[in-house]
C-alpha cells in the first residue's frame, strides 16, 4: 500500500512488527496490537518519544518514522485479567483435590472407618477449602474470558458443599444424638 510504513512495539521480552497506514492514530494501531499482543486496547497505553499517546492522535504527525519504535505498557486491568486468570486455573487444579478428598471420606464414613470426631474434623477441613475457592472465584467478572469455566468451577462447588452438608448430617451429627 502507498504510504505504509513498518514500525516496531515492544512490550517487555516481546516485539511486535505492525505496518501502519498513513493518517492512521495510535487508537487504531492499538486496535491492531490487540489482536497480536492479547492485551485490550482499552488497557494499552503507547509510548513515544517519552509520552503517552492519545487514541485520536495521528501516529505519523508525532513523528513517527518508517523503523520506529514504540514502547507499549498494559494498564493495572490487564494485570488484574491475567492474575484472575492464574487464580481460576488453581482453583480447577484444587478443587480436582479436594473432589478427590470428599469421595474418599464418604468411603471412610459409609465403612465406618472413622469416627464421628475424626469425621466432623475432614468434613470441616472440606468445608473451608470449599467456602475458600467459592469467595475466589465471587471476583470473576462476567466478561472475563474464563466466565463460562468459573461457572462450572461454581456448580461443582455447589454440589461438593452438599455432598459435604450429608455427610455431615449423616456421620457427624447423626453420630453425635447416639
Amino acid at each position: 500500500a502507498s504510504g505504509a510504513s513498518t514500525v516496531q512495539v515492544s512490550r517487555g521480552k516481546n516485539r511486535y512488527r505492525l505496518v501502519l497506514d498513513s493518517g492512521m492514530t495510535f487508537g487504531a494501531l492499538k486496535k491492531k496490537l490487540e489482536r497480536i499482543s492479547r492485551v485490550a486496547a482499552r488497557e494499552q497505553r503507547i509510548i513515544f518519544k517519552g509520552k503517552e499517546r492519545g487514541n485520536e492522535e495521528d501516529i505519523s504527525a508525532a513523528g513517527v518514522k518508517p523503523g520506529g519504535k514504540l514502547l507499549l505498557l498494559c494498564g493495572e486491568g490487564h494485570h488484574i485479567q491475567e492474575d484472575t486468570t492464574e487464580m481460576v486455573k488453581e482453583v480447577e487444579s484444587e478443587l480436582g483435590v479436594l473432589e478427590g478428598r470428599v469421595g474418599k471420606l464418604g468411603s471412610q464414613c459409609e465403612h465406618g472407618m472413622l469416627d464421628s470426631v475424626a469425621a466432623s474434623f475432614e468434613v470441616g477441613i472440606c468445608f473451608e477449602g470449599v467456602e475458600r475457592m467459592q469467595d475466589n472465584l465471587l471476583y470473576v467478572g462476567p466478561s472475563h474470558p474464563l466466565a463460562a469455566t468459573v461457572t462450572g468451577l461454581k456448580e461443582r462447588l455447589s454440589t461438593l458443599h452438599e455432598t459435604l452438608t450429608v455427610l455431615q448430617q449423616k456421620h457427624v451429627v447423626s453420630a453425635n444424638r447416639r
